[in-house]
């Protein structure tokens, strides 16, 4: 396609970024997306929530905070997708002051955590003995 003329855009990445990550080939989903980069062409956060999610599943979740930054650097706004991905894979990686952080990040931004979100990051501060905490996040609006 590449020696065609035809130009890839933003939904024949986001699969091939897809693709990598579900054979968990993280490295090529992250070549992909720098190729990506490197077209110019402005995108959205969609083919990055897409690595954020892959890297996340795999706790790699720092990784994934370093594509989110590189998206922002780049003009593509993290959504609601994003931070409830990073706040999954924080959760994966029991890093839970980063979640919780993650979570009041959400809130400023107006984006409200799902319930599988809150569920899963309840879940892990149990298991922490951080009960109080648990109850905390509930309370908050």
């Amino acid at each position: 396609m590449l020696h065609s003329g035809v130009r890839l855009d933003e939904y024949v990445y986001t699969a091939g970024i897809r693709a990598y990550c579900e054979v968990r080939n993280l490295d090529g989903a992250k070549g992909l997306v720098a190729r990506m980069q490197d077209e110019g062409d402005k995108v959205s956060a969609v083919p990055y929530n897409v690595l954020i999610y892959g890297l996340c599943k795999n706790q790699r979740v720092r990784e994934a905070v370093d594509v989110k930054n590189s998206m922002l650097s780049r003009g593509a706004a993290a959504d609601e997708v994003t931070c409830r991905t990073l706040v999954y894979g924080f959760c994966r990686t029991e890093e839970l002051d980063m979640a919780l952080e993650m979570t009041g990040d959400m809130a400023s931004l107006g984006f409200v955590p799902s319930e599988a979100n809150c569920s899963f990051m309840l879940d892990r501060l149990r298991k922490k003995g951080r009960v109080e905490e648990a109850f905390s996040c509930c309370r908050e609006p």
